[in-house]
């Protein structure tokens, strides 16, 4: 039997707070927060539809994982440390064994990064719909923005790139692999992508600029060059692959083509001065994640991408929410 809204919300919700900020949480007309001094505040809003952001096969525990890592990799990106979420849940049929999958996962993902769900709402609807918008501290005047590029500085990307993409085209079943573990790594990378919170708290001393990769490589670095009015040169053959990656491809064409356009992998790129190269390499390790230079800012603006030494021009620039279907 459906659960009522009141039920839904005492049994999976509401919660005694966890974070000593947190005066009141779920349950209430509003949330109390008891925000610290000299801190500034980023806030984030990311909304999952099933259809878009995930398959209607999904598995609800990833389906939570997901709605809040991505909040979180926003964070990331300005150099914020998480702290509070609100959840709006619109969704066909309130079945408490869903429910409580989708919680585990959210829960999975909050507890790792001392989050927490502080209030939201719950509504009826035909789409299942999942929208969260995420709040962290960052130091005064240490916010990582996409409009502080130089001329000359680096462009890193961290970790690995286009796995997700790779992972969608399998659960789609247009792409197959005779690999489980290379199977189960790229389709893990689209359900439980990693906001990168330790590497863009670490980030704040060196980097001019920085964005999370959630579209594409090649369509959010466009952005950060149009913010910060520059342009870029990008080495496409640096552009750091997982070996699952390059095992579910024949061609290295298509592993930079899913590389550079492919979305979900909630990676940062982040430019730097060249005199910074060696301390930001260095905080990087010290945190655990793997960066990589893969090319330059210029004053051009535009991005040129180079392939075994020529310009190349990719099929597509990334995911568009309004882009005319191709």
């Amino acid at each position: 039997m459906p659960l009522s809204e009141q039920e839904l919300i005492q049994t999976f919700f509401a919660k005694p707070p966890k974070r000593k900020d947190v005066v009141l949480g779920v349950g209430d007309d509003c949330a109390v927060l008891s925000p610290p001094e000299n801190l500034d505040l980023a806030v984030t809003t990311d909304t999952l539809v099933e259809g878009v952001h995930f398959l209607p096969d999904t598995p609800p525990q990833d389906i939570g994982y997901k709605a809040v890592a991505v909040n979180l990799s926003d964070l990331a990106a300005m150099g914020a440390q998480p702290s509070w979420l609100s959840l709006s849940l619109a969704m066909p049929i309130s079945d408490a064994p869903w429910l409580k999958s989708l919680c585990r996962g959210i829960n999975d993902c909050t507890q790792h990064f001392d989050a927490e769900i502080i209030g939201g709402d719950t509504v009826h609807s035909q789409t299942l719909t999942l929208t969260i918008t995420a709040q962290g501290f960052i130091p005064k005047t240490q916010a990582i923005t996409r409009t502080g590029a130089n001329i000359g500085d680096l462009i890193y990307v961290t970790g690995t790139l286009g796995d997700a993409g790779a992972g969608l085209l399998l659960a789609q079943g247009k792409l197959a692999t005779n690999n489980p573990q290379h199977y189960d790594f790229l389709v893990e990378r689209l359900h439980r992508p990693t906001p990168r919170i330790a590497a863009g708290m670490a980030l704040r001393p060196y980097a001019t600029s920085m964005c999370d990769i959630s579209d594409g490589l090649l369509i959010d670095l466009k952005r950060l060059l149009t913010g910060s009015d520059v342009g870029a040169i990008v080495n496409v053959e640096q552009v750091p692959l997982s070996i699952a990656l390059k095992s579910v491809f024949d061609s290295d064409l298509m592993q930079h083509e899913v590389a550079m356009t492919g979305g979900d992998d909630y990676e940062l790129c982040f430019t730097v001065p060249e005199d910074k190269q060696q301390p930001v390499e260095a905080a990087l390790e010290s945190v655990g994640c793997s960066v990589t230079c893969i090319g330059r800012i210029v004053n051009k603006p535009h991005c040129k991408l180079l392939r075994n030494n020529e310009l190349w021009t990719p099929r597509t620039l990334g995911y568009d929410h309004f882009a005319e279907p191709s």
